[in-house]
């Protein structure tokens, strides 16, 4: 799968990071593969782009979430 190849990609830089963020930035891109199905349907000009947006939406999610949970609060 392309996407995973691009995942592949990012190795080195993950290799760089900060021991700290590393596991953080792991994470995000799990996030990411989890929505690898819906982002290899989207019409792009670059692989990146659908991990791009499967990190982005999910950011999106847990930003809605957050938001939900701050109103339900207060």
């Amino acid at each position: 799968m392309a996407q995973l190849a691009e995942f592949q990609r990012w190795r080195r830089f993950r290799q760089a990071l900060p021991r700290s963020e590393r596991e953080p930035f792991e994470e995000m891109l799990d996030e990411a593969r989890f929505h690898t199905s819906a982002s290899s349907m989207a019409v792009r000009t670059s692989v990146f782009e659908g991990v791009f947006m499967a990190v982005l939406f999910r950011h999106y999610q847990e930003l809605e979430a957050l938001r939900a949970a701050g109103e339900r609060a207060g």
